[in-house]
């Protein structure tokens, strides 16, 4: 039918390295001598997608992921409280979102005392993760919901060679804590420079 295929799509997660990096049984206390980053990748509060939270340091050559939580709740000022008391916990003044969050989120946020920053693009976050996937410098939480949703990340690449991300929607929802996961891998992983978050590792 003289047919042309646009896109190709791939599991962009190498299964084997994902398995590895699986060490963690729960969350980890905060510790003075770390600095923490948090990721969120927000919901509209409507549809079965979920509101999820991921705490971030590093240790040397190593970024360790140290909570990951996800809301079933509608309730933004219960997310919103619950999310600045784990923020408090590990000392934390800002979070860090996608850049199609929406207004109320900013605004939620510096309600309760947090800076809100806008993180790079899902492709820029998942390659950096990807990298250090491959080089065997993370450590993440046994958490089913977060295998999974990392299991499930696709890579799409289209006729000029760009990458975009995709997941597979499931029950638990739409991989909601692999992309709150991955934003504070790539702010944990990164210098800051001006208030901004580039780079990986250095």
């Amino acid at each position: 039918f003289m047919a042309e295929f646009a896109e190709q799509v791939d599991a962009y997660l190498p299964f084997n390295k994902l398995t590895e990096s699986f060490v963690l049984g729960g969350d980890l206390l905060p510790e003075p001598s770390h600095k923490y980053f948090c990721g969120i990748d927000q919901s509209g509060l409507s549809g079965k997608d979920r509101f999820a939270l991921a705490v971030a340091h590093r240790e040397d050559k190593e970024v360790i992921v140290d909570v990951v939580r996800a809301w079933d709740t509608k309730n933004g000022r219960q997310i919103i409280t619950e999310a600045k008391g784990i923020a408090r916990d590990y000392g934390i003044d800002a979070v860090t979102v996608d850049r199609y969050a929406g207004g109320w989120i900013a605004e939620a946020f510096q309600s309760v005392g947090l800076e809100v920053k806008t993180r790079e693009s899902l492709p820029n976050v998942y390659q950096n993760f990807k990298s250090l996937l491959l080089a065997g410098c993370l450590r993440l939480p046994d958490v089913r919901s977060l295998r999974d949703g990392l299991a499930r990340t696709q890579a799409y690449y289209g006729r000029n060679n760009s990458l975009s991300i995709s997941h597979e929607r499931s029950a638990a929802g739409h991989a909601d804590e692999a992309d709150a996961c991955v934003t504070a891998v790539w702010c944990a992983s990164s210098k800051q420079q001006g208030g901004y978050f580039s780079g990986v590792l250095t």
